[in-house]
């Protein structure tokens, strides 16, 4: 009966272990609360079934500065798409940056 459980646990901590070795995100957004395109992509991802990461760059100045170091622009939404930046709303782009 221990041994079940001992089983047991070391299977769940390899699975977790697992979870978070995993790559970085596929899919980063940056954005703000009060842009527009940037509620219109969260909106188009989410029916594409994309999944994404969002960051706020205006309440994170970190990520605000990584978006810049990244690309040079200020300007919302910023996506990556494994490594590949895309500014401004841009499905085609995005799909073509996954077929890619």
């Amino acid at each position: 009966m221990d041994d079940d459980i001992d089983e047991i646990k070391e299977q769940k901590m390899e699975e977790i272990q697992e979870q978070d070795s995993g790559p970085e995100p596929e899919v980063e957004i940056f954005t703000t609360p009060t842009c527009p395109y940037c509620d219109k992509l969260k909106n188009w991802m989410d029916q594409e079934g994309i999944d994404y990461v969002e960051h706020d760059v205006a309440s994170d100045r970190e990520q605000a500065m990584r978006m810049i170091q990244k690309t040079g622009q200020q300007g919302v939404p910023q996506t990556f798409v494994g490594g590949e930046a895309i500014i401004g709303f841009q499905p085609k782009k995005i799909e073509a940056a996954f077929e890619g």
